[in-house]
C-alpha cells in the first residue's frame, strides 16, 4: 500500500525505501537501499503458447513487446500511440500473457462501447492463438480458451427472458419502449454463455475449445432434473407459451447460474462504475490477479483507483492522450458570483496514462499504422503526431481489396469534379465538401450547433456515391459523425425521409465522442460551423484528431472552409479576415493547397 500512496502522490519512492532498516546482528557493512520490485507480466512456461501469442505482435516489435512487459517496475505498464497503430491488439496481447502469468484479469476501459471492443478483441485473439498453439498437437497437448466475460449488472436476466421467448432479439432484448436505449450486448455476457449451456438457437453451440469449466456447466445442466424445462424452452422442444404456463425456473437459480460462470471467468471486462455493483465488487477484491485498462487516456484517475484499489496490483494502461481526454462537468461554469463551480476541473482532466508518463514512468510505444489506406494518416501524422516517428504497415496498400471503397470513392469524386487534384499514385486522401452561405443553427439553451444545409448536402453526396457503385459499395460501409449532439439529431430527422430510403442500412449518425474507438471504411464528418458562428468546438486538437482518425479507406469533411479565417494563397474578395485557429486552420490550408476541396 505505501508503494501505491507513493506513486499516485507523484513524489517518488524515497520516502517508502527509506523506511527500509537494517537488521540487527547482520554485517555491519553499509547496506544499499532496496530497489522498487518488478514483474513478469509474460510469465508463461509454456514455450509453443508463447510463441503462438507472440505472433499477433509485429515481427518487428515482438524482441520489444517481450522485453518490456517481462520486466515492469510495480507490474505497471503504460502503451500508447496514435489511431489505427493496433493498441487495442496489442494490450490484448499483454492481457492474455497476464492471465497465463497471474491469474484471473479484470478489463476495463471508460465507455460501454469500448467495454465491448475491447471484449471481443480479448476473445477473437485468444481463439486466435489457441488455434495457432494447437496446430497437429494430439488432444492431450492442446489448450483452450481463455473464459472472457463482458458483465453486465441487472439487466441480464431480464435479457434472458426475452431470448427466451424470441430467440432473434439478440441484441434489442433490453429494449424497453418506454426507457432510453440500453447499453446490453449479447456477445460474451453471462447470458450468452448460459444459454450456450442450455443449447440455444440464440447462440452458437459450445466450441470444443471453449473453456473447461463452461463445458462441465453445461454437462451439469444436461444432468439437472430441475433445468429440464429451461433447457428444452431454450433449444426450442417447447414454446415460450407452454414454459410460461408451467413451472418456470426460479430468478434466483437463474442467478446463481450466473454466479457460477462469473467464478469461473478468466477476464472480467466492465466499466469502472460496474466494478463496484454487487455482481462483480466481490470477484474483483477476492479472484482478480491483474488489470488491463483499455482507452485509459479518457478515463478519470478517480474511475482508475475506484477499479484498481491500492495495494499495486500488476496493471496495464493503453491509450492516446492526443484524443480525447476524460469528460469532465461543468469545467467552465460560474456561480452567480463569477467563482468556477468545478474548481479542480483542469487536474481532472488529466487522465492516469498522462499522470504516469508525466511521473517518468517507461511507455512501451507502437509505432506502425495499421488500419487508414496509404495517405490518410498524413493529416493526423503531420499536424498531431509531428514528433512520432512512424510508418504504413503492409495492410495499408490501397490495391487491397479492404480498401476497394477508398478507390471507387476517389474514382467517383474526380469524375463527378475533375477540377480536383488526384491523390498521390499508390495513395488516398481526404475530400473537403465546402458548403458556401449554410446557416448555423445554435440551441438557446444548450448552446449545441446543428446545420441543416451542410446535413443535405453531405446525405445527397453519400446517396449518389452509393448508387454510382452499382451495388459493390454498402451503405453499412459508411458512417457519419459531427462534434455536436443537436446535428446529430438533425442527421438522423432528415435521414427519415423517402428520399434517403436506400441509406436505412447507415449505422446511426454519432457524436465524436460517442464513436471514439469505433472506425468505419468511410467517414463523413459534419462540422456544423459556419464562418459567422466561428469554430466552435472544432478547433479542439483532440475533437478534430478523433475526427481525422475513424476511417479506413476514406474521409469527408462537411463544412465551412473558411470558418477559421481567409486561407493563403487565395484573394480575399470582400470578405472580412479572421484570425486562425490552431490545428483545424492548418487542417483546412493543407486540404485547400492540395486542392482537394469541393465547392458547393
Amino acid at each position: 500500500m505505501s508503494l501505491h500512496r507513493a506513486l499516485v502522490l507523484g513524489s517518488g519512492f524515497w520516502s517508502v525505501l527509506r523506511t527500509f532498516k537494517h537488521r540487527p546482528g547482520s554485517s555491519p557493512a553499509p547496506v544499499t537501499l532496496p530497489c522498487i520490485p518488478e514483474v513478469n507480466l509474460l510469465d508463461i512456461e509454456d514455450a509453443a503458447l508463447m510463441d503462438a501469442l507472440m505472433l499477433e505482435i509485429l515481427p518487428a516489435d515482438r524482441a520489444r513487446f517481450r522485453q518490456y512487459f517481462s520486466k515492469r517496475a510495480l507490474g505497471l505498464g503504460l502503451m500508447t500511440a496514435g489511431p489505427g497503430f493496433g493498441k487495442t491488439t496489442a494490450l490484448s496481447v499483454a492481457t492474455l500473457g497476464m492471465a497465463e502469468s497471474l491469474g484471473p484479469i479484470f478489463a476495463s476501459a471508460p465507455t460501454h462501447v469500448a467495454v465491448d471492443h475491447f471484449a471481443a478483441r480479448l476473445y477473437a485473439i485468444s481463439s486466435s492463438v489457441v488455434d495457432r498453439h494447437n496446430r497437429g498437437k494430439p488432444e492431450r497437448g492442446r489448450i483452450r480458451r481463455q473464459l472472457v466475460i463482458r458483465g453486465y449488472d441487472e439487466e441480464e436476466y431480464e435479457a434472458l427472458q426475452r431470448l427466451l421467448r424470441d430467440a432473434q432479439e439478440t441484441d434489442d432484448a433490453t429494449a424497453d419502449p418506454w426507457k432510453r436505449p440500453g447499453r446490453w450486448n449479447l456477445h460474451l455476457s453471462k447470458a450468452y454463455w448460459l444459454l450456450i449451456c442450455t443449447r440455444s438457437r440464440a447462440v452458437p453451440s459450445l466450441d470444443p475449445r471453449d473453456s473447461i469449466a463452461i463445458h462441465r456447466l453445461q454437462r451439469q445442466i444436461d444432468q439437472d432434473p430441475k433445468l429440464v424445462r429451461l433447457r428444452r424452452v431454450a433449444s426450442g422442444t417447447i414454446s415460450w407459451e407452454e414454459y410460461a404456463n408451467g413451472k418456470m425456473v426460479d430468478k434466483n437459480v437463474i442467478e446463481a447460474l450466473f454466479r457460477r460462470i462469473l467464478e469461473a471467468a478468466d477476464i472480467v471486462c466492465t466499466t469502472p462504475a460496474q466494478s463496484c455493483g454487487k455482481f462483480y465488487r466481490d470477484w474483483k477484491k477476492t479472484k482478480a490477479r491483474g488489470f488491463a485498462i483499455d482507452e485509459a487516456a479518457n478515463m478519470t484517475r478517480p474511475d482508475l483507483y475506484s477499479l484498481w484499489g491500492n495495494t499495486m496490483m500488476p496493471c496495464v494502461l493503453a491509450g492516446d492522450v492526443r484524443q480525447l481526454p476524460p469528460a469532465v462537468m461543468a469545467l467552465d461554469e460560474k456561480d452567480s458570483q463569477g467563482n468556477a463551480i468545478n474548481r479542480l476541473g483542469r487536474d481532472a482532466k488529466i487522465s492516469p496514462l498522462e499522470f504516469f508518463q508525466g511521473l517518468g514512468i517507461p511507455v512501451y510505444r507502437l509505432q506502425t499504422q495499421l488500419r487508414m489506406a496509404r495517405g490518410l494518416f498524413d493529416l493526423s501524422k503531420r499536424f498531431v503526431y509531428p514528433d512520432v516517428d512512424c510508418t504504413y504497415g503492409p495492410g495499408c496498400s490501397i490495391e487491397l481489396d479492404a480498401h476497394r471503397v477508398g478507390r471507387d470513392l476517389e474514382s467517383f469524386v474526380l469524375g463527378k469534379h475533375p477540377q480536383l487534384n488526384a491523390a498521390p499514385t499508390g495513395s488516398l486522401q481526404p475530400i473537403f465538401i465546402h458548403c458556401s452561405n449554410s446557416y448555423c443553427h445554435v440551441d438557446p439553451m444548450t448552446k449545441s450547433k446543428s446545420n441543416r444545409d451542410q446535413v443535405l448536402v453531405a446525405l445527397d453526396f453519400i446517396l449518389d456515391f452509393i448508387s454510382s457503385t452499382a451495388g459493390r459499395v454498402e451503405p453499412s460501409q459508411i458512417t457519419i459523425i459531427t462534434p455536436y449532439t443537436a446535428n446529430m439529431h438533425v442527421i438522423e430527422e432528415i435521414r427519415k425521409g423517402m428520399k434517403y430510403a436506400t441509406l436505412a442500412s447507415m449505422k446511426p449518425a454519432k457524436t465524436v465522442h460517442s464513436f471514439q474507438g469505433q472506425e468505419s471504411d468511410i467517414v463523413v464528418a459534419i462540422m456544423a460551423t459556419t464562418k459567422q458562428s466561428g469554430p466552435g468546438m472544432t478547433t479542439d486538437e483532440h475533437q478534430l484528431n478523433v475526427m481525422l482518425s475513424r476511417h479506413r479507406s476514406g474521409l469527408i469533411i462537411v463544412g465551412d472552409i473558411y470558418v477559421t479565417g481567409r486561407l493563403g494563397g487565395e484573394r480575399n474578395n470582400g470578405r472580412r479576415r479572421t484570425k486562425s485557429v490552431g490545428t483545424s486552420s492548418s487542417v483546412y490550408q493543407t486540404l485547400w493547397e492540395k486542392k482537394r476541396v469541393i465547392m458547393i
